[in-house]
């Protein structure tokens, strides 16, 4: 696609004004990071547990909010080794994006 493209061109357009967040790493494949995540979201996480049920879906849904291709990062973390895919590994990811959108460490 040239750089001239129509669709190239509305694409610029489209996301001229929107911030870029970079990516999130998981088991060596990045996936971008579409927007902050939801501040009621955020609450949610802070309310839950670790260990609570409820905790993971508030994670996955977490997840669905901020990522581009949550279908494919969901794809790889079923896929994964256990060892690669387990809650450790996912609030990794999670700190990752936290920090990147808030532009401020997490501990």
């Amino acid at each position: 696609m040239s750089d001239t493209s129509p669709a190239l061109k509305a694409e610029k357009a489209a996301t001229a004004d929107k911030p870029d967040f970079g990516t999130a790493t998981f088991n060596g494949v990045e996936y971008k990071i579409a927007k902050m995540p939801n501040p009621l979201l955020l609450s949610e996480l802070g309310r839950v547990g670790s260990g609570d049920p409820e905790a993971m879906g508030v994670i996955a849904e977490f997840f669905e909010n901020t990522l581009t291709d949550y279908r494919s990062f969901k794809k790889a973390v079923y896929t994964a080794p256990s060892e690669l895919a387990d809650e450790e590994a996912l609030m990794g990811v999670l700190q990752e994006i936290l920090e990147k959108t808030m532009g401020r460490p997490t501990e």
